[in-house]
């Protein structure tokens, strides 16, 4: 089983409390807290403030990050295309401001979204059939 610290979390040891820590940018920060053997609660901050509240997540033996809540296609493309969004001009990417809306503005016929949650559905498949394996095809797209 793979450690926080072998997916490029620090190990961070505050009065007495242990917890890990992986930072992007300047200002978002993913934490892992131990939370029995294999599992940890998972929050993101945004400086000081919380943006999720804490989910159980744990290792997949193929260095995944697994994080409980997530298994929903809808709600892992709504914080997929939020998190792209935030994170889009760190990266000297900015969406086109006539085309910029969050994810409750995008119709849900929308090809774009419709497309968005097929392959949010075929990630979580492919891990429920036992995890995705870097450098392995994914499975092909259906039609």
């Amino acid at each position: 089983m793979k450690t926080p610290e072998e997916l490029g979390f620090e190990k961070v040891e505050d009065g007495g409390n242990v917890y890990y820590s992986h930072k992007f940018g300047n200002d978002i920060e993913i934490t892992l807290e131990p939370y029995g053997p294999g599992k940890y609660l998972l929050a993101v901050y945004q400086g000081k403030r919380l943006l999720t509240l804490k989910k159980l997540a744990w290792i997949h033996p193929n260095g995944i990050l697994l994080v409980a809540g997530l298994e929903n296609p809808q709600a892992l493309a709504k914080l997929f295309h939020e998190t792209y969004e935030h994170l889009a001009p760190e990266f000297g990417y900015e969406t086109r401001k006539e085309t910029a809306r969050g994810w409750d503005e995008i119709p849900d016929d929308s090809p774009n979204k419709r497309l968005m949650i097929a392959v949010c559905r075929e990630i979580i498949e492919a891990f429920g059939k036992g995890g995705y394996t870097e450098g392995v095809s994914p499975p092909p797209v259906k039609g």
